[in-house]
């Protein structure tokens, strides 16, 4: 049996267009999970009507319980 007991998609989305500022902000946001695990990964950039550039990306993730 899984110790994983949590799941959750995670959405992060930054302005601009440097994965490496996306990838930090996704490193962040999964810090407040308790030992997660991406099964997940895929990237939307914005498209050609959105006058902003932006990066998001959606993560689906698996975490254990705090106190597991």
């Amino acid at each position: 049996m899984s110790d994983f007991l949590g799941k959750q998609l995670v959405v992060v989305r930054v302005r601009g267009t440097d994965m490496e500022v996306a990838a930090a902000a996704l490193r962040e946001k999964l810090a407040e999970f308790p030992n997660v695990r991406v099964t997940a990964l895929t990237e939307r950039s914005s498209g050609w009507w959105d006058w902003t550039s932006t990066i998001q990306l959606l993560a689906a993730i698996e975490y254990t319980e705090p106190g597991s």
